[in-house]
């Protein structure tokens, strides 16, 4: 109920990060990642005040993911908050006589991965999703060494072309986060859901990299930009 009036999180994760990173990017929370010199990851998430708008609906997403922090060893959470016009801070760790009511969350399938997987699969493509891919270390404009876990991988014979999808944004959110990817030379395509389109404008950007959608990734939008993308690192692609 406190993380509904936060406007910024930051957390830190000791072990199980891949289920407890994959878990906050399925509800589409919106987080950037970076190493702690002794090899924690710490996660910079916007809280549900940051928004202008389903303020409500994001502080639930956050509400299921954070059971799946606490069940972790060594997790910390601090975060800024807005109470009565009040700004406080809040700040728990895993000393905190917490219960543990949930286990670790189970991996989820993305509804939007295996609806992608089916349309790839309909038109005979020779491309397929590839879930599990690697973590990026990019160093951003500060010199700061950001972490980015990529949803999954589009893969052919020839070429694999990784996909960041981002779900919940603002627009200083998006700046950051498309300046980041911006500085990887990796071959890689964002897709930015249009559900905030009729109230903000995205920031400029690569748009050869870029696609937006309504709900699901349509298949040929998706193709194009990996096409653009293959074609560019020398081979032909189908």
């Amino acid at each position: 109920a406190l993380l509904h009036r936060a406007t910024d999180i930051r957390a830190t994760a000791r072990v199980h990060l891949r289920r407890v990173v994959s878990y906050a990017k399925l509800l589409g929370l919106m987080l950037l990642f970076e190493q702690s010199n002794d090899g924690a990851t710490i996660m910079s998430l916007s809280g549900p005040l940051a928004l202008f708008h389903e303020t409500v609906k994001y502080g639930h997403a956050l509400a299921r993911w954070v059971p799946t922090l606490v069940t972790t060893a060594g997790w910390s959470l601090s975060a800024n908050l807005l109470l009565a016009g009040e700004k406080l801070r809040f700040e728990l760790d895993a000393g905190a006589p917490l219960p543990r009511t949930h286990a670790m969350s189970k991996p989820h399938d993305s509804k939007l991965e295996a609806r992608l997987e089916r349309d790839l699969h309909a038109c005979a493509s020779r491309w397929h999703v590839e879930r599990e891919t690697s973590v990026l270390q990019i160093f951003d404009a500060d010199g700061v060494r950001r972490l980015v876990f990529p949803d999954f991988a589009v893969v052919s014979n020839q070429h694999r072309v990784l996909v960041e999808v981002v779900g919940y944004w603002t627009p200083d959110y998006l700046a950051r986060k498309l300046a980041l990817l911006e500085r990887t030379s990796e071959p890689l395509v964002i897709c930015i859901d249009e559900k905030h389109m009729a109230h903000l404008e995205v920031p400029h950007f690569e748009s050869s990299r870029v696609i937006t959608f309504k709900k699901w990734i349509e298949v040929t939008e998706l193709l194009k930009a990996v096409d653009r993308i293959a074609a560019g690192r020398g081979a032909a692609c189908a």
